[in-house]
């Protein structure tokens, strides 16, 4: 029979993408010393807390001679172009899981179930915010005892997500884990896996999870379609508004006019800005070229929070919706 010892967990851990440089750096307690993999107990205790911290199944992380198994497996969502299913990546779906599940354990809020309606959802965050831009959504979420946070503490070189939706002691959580460095992008990401919580996720079982590797606007499957419609009216109002901007437009013209319309509509400017991005294949220019130089971005978060903090529509040079 053999023995469970800390070589033999490495061994076993790193099969299924974690490594023992990660366990060690991130997930042994700050106490764990190399000489006390040499002694059963503290192994036996090591095995335990990286079962619990990694979300791996208690039982396989025991047994030596098997595969060590990740305690949530979700469903896939995202359809590639050929009809086939795209896998989403188990060892990010695993530990997302995991701090989902955390999550809705210690989620002080009484869960109450969102209206089905995006638009409902909008009216009501409205009711105090000029449009529904990331912290508004996010204050809502918890409002409804539905906790969401940010986690990409992965292992290097491996597979990421963008986000998921869990449903645990239940109540769902959501986890956050697209790398983006505007909360246009994350609030995207936020409404889309809202879809996912209100509908497929409705009279699910304890421990059901929904991952998205990344989502996809263009997507041809039903179900992610229906999640970026649903989070496009969530945004926006309607699912069919694209903005538009005289053709030569630099930054801060951009930021400007998506400011102005954002006000005038009810919509984030930084997400006006991003689906201009898309809309014309321009990301980097009309994105990141926001974040240029420090007096640009420093321009554009003052005027931000300007527009936030106004709740008074401008009607003179705005981008209009297309």
């Amino acid at each position: 029979m053999t023995l469970l010892t800390m070589e033999n967990l490495y061994s076993r851990l790193s099969e299924v993408g974690l490594r023992s440089s990660f366990i060690r750096r991130q997930v042994l307690p700050e106490w764990w010393a190399p000489e006390l993999e040499s002694q059963p107990a503290a192994v036996a205790e090591a095995a335990g807390y990286i079962a619990i911290r990694c979300g791996l199944d208690v039982a396989s992380v025991f047994k030596p001679d098997s595969p060590i198994i990740f305690k949530y497996r979700g469903i896939p969502q995202a359809k590639k172009t050929d009809g086939t299913t795209e896998s989403v990546p188990l060892i990010a779906q695993g530990l997302a899981a995991n701090v989902a599940e955390m999550v809705a354990y210690t989620c002080q809020p009484e869960y109450q179930p969102l209206p089905d309606s995006a638009l409902e959802i909008r009216s009501l965050i409205l009711k105090h915010n000029y449009c529904v831009y990331l912290d508004s959504l996010l204050q809502f979420c918890w409002s409804y005892g539905v906790g969401v946070v940010y986690f990409s503490r992965f292992p290097q070189n491996v597979e990421k997500i963008a986000g998921m939706v869990g449903y645990f002691y239940d109540r769902p959580a959501i986890v956050l884990s697209a790398k983006q460095f505007f909360s246009a992008e994350l609030l995207f990401i936020l409404a889309h896996q809202l879809r996912h919580l209100t509908f497929s996720l409705r009279d699910c079982e304890s421990g059901t999870i929904i991952a998205d590797k990344k989502v996809d606007r263009d997507s041809g499957d039903n179900v992610e379609a229906d999640a970026n419609t649903y989070a496009y009216e969530l945004l926006l109002g309607k699912s069919d508004i694209r903005y538009q901007a005289p053709r030569h437009c630099n930054a801060i013209a951009l930021a400007e006019l998506a400011i102005k319309s954002g006000k005038r509509e009810g919509v984030d400017p930084g997400f006006i800005a991003l689906n201009y991005s898309w809309e014309k294949r321009r990301h980097v220019g009309c994105i990141s070229l926001l974040s240029s130089s420090p007096r640009c971005l420093g321009d554009v978060r003052y005027a931000v929070r300007i527009a936030r903090a106004e709740h008074i529509g401008s009607s003179a040079n705005t981008m209009s919706p297309g």
